[in-house]
């Protein structure tokens, strides 16, 4: 299983989408389900759009089946919303 960090910003590197960003946000869903948002920049503000999966399983298999490779930024250089 992959460690897919939540609520962190990403650049795709790899794979579809590859040069968007992408943040994983988990919904308060019981489980959880998470909202894939993806821009054309950290800022979340050019070229949005987000993908959905209903749980765990569905965002590792979604990830993969997309081909992305991701690179995670640093902590330090994200805003909080």
């Amino acid at each position: 299983m992959t460690v897919i960090p939540i609520g962190r910003i990403g650049k795709i590197t790899g794979g579809e989408e590859d040069g968007r960003f992408v943040r994983i946000k988990e919904l308060p869903d019981l489980p959880p389900s998470y909202l894939i948002p993806l821009a054309r920049g950290p800022d979340f503000t050019d070229g949005c759009g987000d993908y959905w999966v209903k749980d765990s399983e569905d965002l590792e298999g979604f990830i993969n089946e997309a081909r992305w490779k991701v690179t995670w930024l640093p902590i330090d250089s994200q805003k909080i919303e």
